[in-house]
């Protein structure tokens, strides 16, 4: 029931408070022939207490015990040539304005409330998030990443940008048998990657070695391929690769890292009006993972219902709308979650199946012309002052 509430108030996107919440919980509950514990709703009290006694980590086993259910039945249909392609990236989310919250994760100096640092797992073909970490807003990524690391298999494709590469992580994702694509500057970086930039080839084998001051030098040599390609702004782009020609040509790494922008994508959802972090609810720090981990659970649950909305009604996975999808399936979680009547449950999951099958967003088309924005511009720009008064001189 606990946990429940949890991703029902996750779905609720913090719009409103939690006696509000229970009592809409109960009445849901009450509709769809689900027992409870008792007829009148808990008081908000009461479940701030309960809360607190709950640990975030077993919201967090949830989410990897529902994203691996979603795996065995579901994941053969998002692979590429049989493998996984993952990704992780960082945001930084405001949360409550507590004490508590200031002294456990702090927040930028000029910030008004504390902020946490949320790096996710994701895998980009599902579109799914497997793990995720949440740290204090001053948090190393590549410590982050690390932990995330005992999420992936052997065999798993991680694609990372430019944040993420050193000696010490790429030591990593050989130990873990990870093959990868990361992005690395091109610049005060790795020395080989400069000596690659400078041949002007597009592809080559290099070898990174750290320098005898480097920490990381008593790390064996690794040959990597090395791709470069030129950006949208016409800059260069290098990339690091364990993917072997025979089976990746240099079109293929650059079109894999474009997968990386899923997650930019997922971010967009969790920040999105419709069930984004709005506010939080928790005051406490176990109160604040346990809401970060339930809305990942939420998402998994709708990623869940969407693939097998897309098998049962012969409909492709990425054309379902997920707006539509997350808002229906918000509407049916009380007796998605908990134990209602068996033939009821049934027919509900049916037309929840149909309802987000229904809803299919336009084929992707690109752009025709250059993007235009239509927004007024500021009246005053950094030197409106200084063109005012000339323009006034002008005109004497």
């Amino acid at each position: 029931m606990l946990l429940s509430l949890l991703v029902y108030m996750a779905a609720d996107g913090g719009r409103r408070g939690y006696q509000h919440i229970l009592d809409a919980f109960w009445d849901d509950a009450k509709m769809s022939c689900v027992p409870l514990p008792c007829v009148q709703p808990v008081s908000a009290a009461a479940f701030c207490n309960a809360r607190k006694r709950l640990g975030s980590a077993a919201v967090r086993q949830l989410l990897r015990d529902t994203s691996d259910e979603f795996d065995s039945v579901h994941g053969t249909r998002h692979r590429l040539r049989g493998r996984r392609v993952l990704a992780v990236d960082g945001c930084k989310v405001p949360v409550q304005r507590a004490p508590e919250l200031w002294e456990e994760f702090g927040g930028p100096s000029d910030a008004h409330v504390p902020q946490i640092t949320v790096p996710v797992l994701l895998d980009v073909l599902a579109k799914l998030p497997l793990d995720a970490v949440i740290g204090p807003y001053a948090s190393d990524e590549r410590a982050q990443l690390s932990q995330l690391l005992a999420s992936t298999r052997d065999g798993d494709i991680l694609v990372l940008g430019r944040g993420y590469p050193s000696y010490i992580m790429i030591d990593l994702f050989f130990e873990h048998g990870l093959d990868f694509v990361l992005r690395v500057p091109v610049s005060r970086g790795f020395p080989a990657v400069e000596e690659f930039l400078k041949s002007g080839r597009d592809e080559a084998d290099i070898l990174l070695m750290s320098a005898p001051s480097n920490p990381a030098h008593v790390l064996k040599p690794r040959k990597i391929r090395a791709v470069r390609r030129f950006g949208p702004e016409g800059g260069p782009q290098v990339f690091l690769t364990t993917l072997p020609r025979s089976q990746f040509s240099h079109a293929s790494i650059c079109d894999l890292y474009r997968q990386r922008w899923q997650i930019e994508l997922f971010y967009r959802l969790e920040k999105s009006d419709y069930v984004g972090h709005h506010q939080f609810q928790a005051k406490h720090a176990e109160g604040v993972r346990q809401e970060v981990f339930a809305f990942l659970l939420f998402t998994v649950i709708t990623r869940t219902l969407m693939s097998s909305a897309a098998d049962d009604r012969n409909v492709p996975y990425d054309r379902i709308s997920q707006k539509a999808a997350i808002l229906a399936a918000a509407r049916a979680l009380t007796t998605l979650l908990l134990d209602g009547d068996p033939e009821f449950t049934r027919q509900l999951l049916q037309s929840l199946l149909s309802r987000i099958a229904s809803r299919v967003d336009p084929a992707f088309r690109q752009r025709a012309f250059p993007r235009r924005s239509f927004r007024p511009r500021s009246r005053w720009g950094p030197k409106g002052h200084v063109l005012a008064q000339a323009r006034q001189e002008q005109h004497g």
